[in-house]
């Protein structure tokens, strides 16, 4: 008799070609993007206008991404530490905005102790 705590976990590998297809697919993309700025047609179709809103849809889906996997490990652990799930969430969401805060706080500080404190964008 086999207890339920000493049951092996059975892995599901039926979608095993499908993961291999989309990581084989991502690095073909990679390579053949890399590879189009040898072509200087290519190139000179990019404008500046198209990169920078392809640029600003990347990076806003990193960000994304990275809330969104950080956001639910914190709301694990205030569940873990006894909290509702309700109260996990907005303790999670609180803390979220209270980062926010507390940067933005660091920033006015830093440009007010040093004056000239800056960035080379800044001047432009």
């Amino acid at each position: 008799m086999v207890c339920p705590e000493e049951e092996a976990e059975v892995i599901n590998l039926d979608n095993t070609g499908v993961a291999f297809a989309l990581v084989i697919a991502a690095g073909l993309s990679t390579a053949v993007g890399a590879a189009l700025v040898f072509f200087k047609n290519i190139v000179n179709l990019a404008n500046k206008r198209v990169l920078a809103a392809g640029l600003g849809f990347s990076s806003g889906v990193m960000v994304y991404v990275s809330f969104v996997e950080i956001f639910t490990k914190s709301t694990g652990a205030f569940e873990a530490n006894g909290y509702a799930e309700k109260d996990a969430y907005m303790l999670g969401t609180l803390c979220f905005f209270a980062g926010m805060l507390l940067l933005r706080l660091l920033s006015f500080l830093v440009h007010k102790l040093d004056q000239h404190h800056g960035h080379s964008c800044d001047s432009a």
